[in-house]
């Protein structure tokens, strides 16, 4: 099967920029997450890695392993999150027992750059599931350098934390496919040396799968109550 060019974002919606909640009995100067390496920039409605437009990274990137995929979405996510607590406005107000700290965007530049993170997360989602269906005949596995597990070359626990932030139909069917491949591996033990390993990682992972599963599906459940 063909892996057709990811168009590039034309237009987003604003999003809503993340708040965080912080205890009155916490420091009150929030620490600045770290942003990803690289020289990542946001101007003129697009984000640039280094003088390259994403968009265009990701369009690039179908040729490669679907672990660098993976990588730049854990990066888009971290450097919003750099971003926006290094640009937005502060505003405390108390609530109860509590002093909240919200995260104020008066241009709009900041649900900006969210939407279109997401919207690029979720253009790497498809692409992963569209390799992900490329090898349903094959299955090959092993642990990264971190311990993490590769399922056909795509990092799982990415993955689930992707379908967990996004949650969705796609996302659901894809993490049932996914606990169905993980199943093959639990009940074939191999001579791999790091089995056991493999085994215990594959283990936790299908726990987490089934978690996540059952919060999408209350999630459409109380769609259609509603």
């Amino acid at each position: 099967m063909e892996i057709k060019p990811v168009k590039l974002i034309q237009k987003v919606e604003p999003a809503e920029i993340p708040q965080a909640r912080i205890d009155k009995n916490m420091p009150r100067s929030a620490v600045l997450p770290k942003p990803p390496s690289g020289k990542w920039q946001f101007s003129g409605g697009h984000i640039v890695l280094n003088g390259q437009d994403v968009g265009r990274l990701i369009e690039q990137t179908t040729g490669q392993p679907p672990a660098a995929l993976s990588k730049l979405a854990g990066e888009l996510e971290a450097f919003r999150n750099y971003y926006i607590r290094k640009n937005s406005k502060k505003r405390k107000r108390k609530a109860g027992d509590k002093v909240i700290v919200e995260e104020l965007d008066p241009t709009g530049e900041l649900g900006h750059l969210s939407a279109l993170v997401e919207a690029y997360i979720a253009k790497i989602m498809r692409l992963l599931k569209r390799r992900y269906d490329e090898t349903a005949d094959g299955l090959s596995y092993c642990l990264d350098d971190d311990g993490q597990l590769l399922l056909n070359g795509m990092n799982v626990t990415a993955f689930i934390q992707m379908a967990e932030r996004y949650p969705s139909d796609k996302a659901r069917l894809f993490l049932q496919g996914l606990k169905t491949r993980l199943s093959v591996i639990l009940s074939n033990k191999t001579r791999n040396p790091n089995y056991e390993k493999i085994y215990e990682s594959t283990r936790r992972l299908f726990e987490q799968i089934d978690v996540e599963l059952e919060r999408i599906v209350e999630k459409e459940r109380l769609i259609e109550n509603t």
